[in-house]
């Protein structure tokens, strides 16, 4: 299985997304972010999630300075944007089938200080 690159490609280009600023899967089974690599390298994306979303990207080459491994309620700030990672509600993250799954919050203009991730 692997990622259908001509499908990403005109997808991409279909709604004219040429940057993005961060693609955060809620976990890492091959469904849900086989695909991610690709879309970082292509977009220049941050990719941010668990140690398995990270071994994932480093199989696809993404730059090392372009994926972040998060923990619990780390904060990191895109432009105007405030993302952040932890534990789904109710789950126990060292069991289950969902073990890497991560609940991800956005937020506009969020007054809790961030690490930047763009560029200066």
């Amino acid at each position: 299985m692997e990622s259908d690159a001509a499908t990403i490609n005109y997808a991409l280009d279909e709604y004219r997304m040429r940057r993005l600023a961060a693609l955060i899967p809620t976990h890492s089974h091959h469904d849900h972010a086989m695909d991610v690599g690709h879309i970082a390298n292509r977009t220049s994306a941050v990719v941010l999630g668990s140690e398995s979303t990270a071994n994932i990207v480093r199989g696809a080459n993404v730059p090392v300075d372009q994926y972040q491994i998060l923990g619990n309620g780390e904060l990191r700030q895109f432009g105007e944007f405030t993302a952040s990672v932890s534990p789904p509600e109710g789950s126990n993250t060292r069991m289950g089938k969902h073990r890497d799954s991560v609940a991800a919050a956005v937020s506009r203009n969020a007054g809790s200080p961030a690490r930047s991730c763009l560029p200066a």
